[in-house]
């Protein structure tokens, strides 16, 4: 999924959603990136909100992403659309999944 900011003569990129099948599997890993400046705002919530649906029509049962402990909104938007967060102890990193 892409969101964009249509422009008088183009149209620019805020946000990517991406969902990525393993191969012969139920399973994905989820990715979201957004503008530094469009950030905070809603729209990596609104890409996670429109690919879920997706996801559940391709057949997919499970999905899980990495989130950088730093990234405190992402923590929190995942929490809020039902994932499971859990910190990883040897990284730091967050690991986030859904099951459906």
């Amino acid at each position: 999924m892409v969101a964009l900011e249509h422009g008088e003569s183009e149209a620019r990129v805020l946000g990517l959603c991406g969902i990525h099948r393993k191969p012969e599997s139920e399973t994905g890993e989820f990715t979201v990136v957004v503008r530094d400046d469009w950030q905070g705002i809603g729209v990596g919530a609104k890409l996670v909100e429109v690919s879920l649906p997706v996801a559940r029509d391709l057949g997919m049962k499970e999905l899980w992403g990495i989130i950088s402990p730093e990234n405190t909104t992402m923590i929190e938007m995942a929490n809020k659309l039902g994932f499971t967060v859990r910190k990883d102890p040897e990284s730091g990193y967050y690991e986030m999944r859904l099951i459906f």
